[in-house]
């Protein structure tokens, strides 16, 4: 698997020297997107690196633990397959019982509004922010991100 060198972010790219002269907004939406198995966190770590290169403050917001484990109870169990199958059935039944396919996606939204709230309240000079969410499985997710950020969101599909 080879991971993107660095997201397109109205930026110039120099290979010759490896430098990048970019006008970056102050805060960037990264959605994933991946199919059940695909490692994320590798491609996670990387996006995480090259932000914190710019100066960004990069926070994940997981939708299987921060959104869909805080809105339905998830059985422990050791077995993963267990767990990402309940995780699943907990996301369609959200999605169903909203009639919104977008839920999960509108859930990580609210969250990223009350870090932006938590952080706008302490003193310090305005800083990057960027937030990856991980990760989304329904295209009115996808949707619905790019309605709200519009060109702050920035949608990466893995695939191993």
């Amino acid at each position: 698997m080879e991971i993107i060198h660095m997201i397109n972010i109205n930026k110039t790219y120099s290979s010759e020297d490896d430098q990048i002269s970019c006008d970056l907004d102050s805060e960037v939406v990264i959605g994933l997107v991946g199919a059940v198995g695909t490692d994320l966190e590798i491609i996670k770590d990387s996006i995480t690196q090259k932000l914190n290169a710019f100066r960004y403050d990069v926070q994940e917001i997981r939708i299987s633990s921060e959104i869909i484990s805080v809105l339905r109870d998830i059985p422990s169990t050791k077995d993963n397959y267990e767990r990402i199958s309940c995780l699943m059935s907990e996301g369609n039944y959200l999605r169903e019982s909203s009639q919104d396919n977008s839920i999960l996606a509108l859930a990580a939204t609210a969250e990223i509004n009350k870090r932006r709230e938590k952080k706008n309240s302490l003193p310090k000079p305005s800083i990057r922010r960027a937030y990856i969410i991980n990760s989304l499985k329904h295209p009115d997710e996808v949707n619905a991100l790019r309605e709200i950020y519009g060109n702050g969101f920035f949608l990466i599909g893995v695939y191993t």
